[in-house]
């Protein structure tokens, strides 16, 4: 007899939203040394065991809506694959669960383990750390140390915690930029392309940030929207740069990193026409923007407002830059003779009525080991040239 769903509850617009087209996001890590399979599924075991929100699945229920559930059937078995460099290689069709455990053997000595978070029910932050909490799991298993998982509530949404804040919704008080004419956009999907700098490199953008009155990441935005600007054949007023902003600290009383599924603030930005768009001048239009945007509590109500006329936005595609930044990659603790030497971001492949030519470009920035690192689908080339703009800086 089949076990009759357990409704955990409906999930808000803004978790909703990823869950039609079922947006899995991948924090992989690339591992040297031998692992041990049993103890990383018992450390998965209690992964779940901490963060019951694991074990559930997301059912939509109708269009722009789905609910969070516990069939009592969604398994903890680590999947596999082999693959030289394809960390998600035989990844099969994770039907709607909350997450999912992944290792592929890429030789004898190096492997990816992969955590799948289904984006609905964690965002970026939330999801490093429960990856960092299943390293340290798997190293005490094979340690052989004991552990004593504490089960977690189940997180709330962005509108409940902002609510609870007193953030209320309110109609958006800005407007979108015209599409350019003569936009020229891709027309193919573009593959991941990476940047990485070294520890010094980072330490020395940082020193240069700070002298230049910006930060790191709005020195990465305005190289970002140069890049594109140029890319497009176009100005870079002609661009809508989107960022999602981690409003936890952003609030008060603060939010814990696993206590929120997305809580996110959006940020937006469109340069001024007529205005000096080198990339120091650039970066600090942006940071003054959001710090502006924060102050009103734009950015914070941005999450609580989901755009009224869905078919404008799509319009708007070919303009739209987006990036997230994840901050810094946790300390992922592993046992002796165990390494962990990389760390990648990226979406498991996805099945929607979407296309996927046309979306925008989307960059993710992370500092892992105090690299900072853009994993971006602006192409190769356009890749080069923005770390290219960076280093000019330095």
């Amino acid at each position: 007899m089949s076990s009759v769903p357990t409704l955990i509850r409906p999930l808000s617009p803004s978790e909703s939203m990823f869950a039609e087209a079922g947006i899995y996001v991948s924090y992989s890590t690339r591992v040297t040394g031998a692992i041990d399979t049993a103890a990383l599924q018992e450390a998965f075991a209690a992964l779940r065991r901490t963060y019951p929100v694991l074990v559930t699945r997301i059912r939509p229920t109708a269009p722009g809506q789905a609910v969070l559930e516990d069939d009592g059937t969604s398994d903890h078995a680590v999947t596999g694959g082999t693959a030289v460099d394809d960390a998600l290689s035989g990844l099969p069709d994770l039907g709607g669960k909350a997450a999912a455990l992944h290792v592929v053997s890429h030789d004898a000595d190096t492997s990816s383990v992969t955590l799948l978070t289904h984006h609905a029910i964690a965002d970026g932050r939330h999801s490093l750390r429960l990856l960092a909490d299943l390293w340290s799991n798997y190293t005490a298993i094979v340690e052989g140390r004991p552990l004593d998982p504490t089960a977690q509530p189940y997180p709330d949404s962005a509108e409940t915690l902002l609510s609870e804040r007193g953030f209320v919704p309110e109609e958006p008080t800005w407007s979108m930029p015209p599409v350019p004419e003569n936009i020229c956009s891709g027309g193919t999907e573009v593959l991941p392309a990476r940047a990485r700098f070294t520890a010094e490199e980072t330490d020395a953008l940082r020193s240069t940030a700070r002298r230049l009155h910006t930060t790191i990441n709005g020195l990465v935005s305005a190289a970002l929207l140069q890049t594109t600007a140029d890319s497009y054949g176009v100005d870079v007023g002609d661009l809508l740069y989107l960022y999602p902003v981690d409003l936890r600290t952003r609030v008060t009383p603060s939010i814990g990193l696993t206590e929120g599924t997305n809580v996110l603030g959006l940020a937006r930005f469109v340069s001024d026409s007529g205005v000096d768009t080198s990339t120091a001048a650039l970066a600090r239009a942006v940071v003054d923007r959001l710090a502006q945007g924060l102050s009103t509590g734009e950015v914070q109500r941005a999450t609580m407002r989901l755009p009224s006329d869905p078919e404008a936005m799509v319009a708007l595609l070919p303009t739209m830059v987006i990036s997230t930044n994840w901050g810094v990659v946790p300390e992922l603790r592993t046992p002796a003779g165990v390494a962990v030497t990389d760390f990648h971001p990226g979406m498991a492949p996805i099945v929607s009525d979407v296309p996927s030519t046309g979306m925008p470009s989307a960059t993710i920035i992370t500092t892992f080991e105090g690299q900072l690192t853009l994993d971006s689908t602006v192409g190769p080339a356009e890749v080069a040239d923005i770390a290219r703009r960076i280093r000019d800086l330095l």
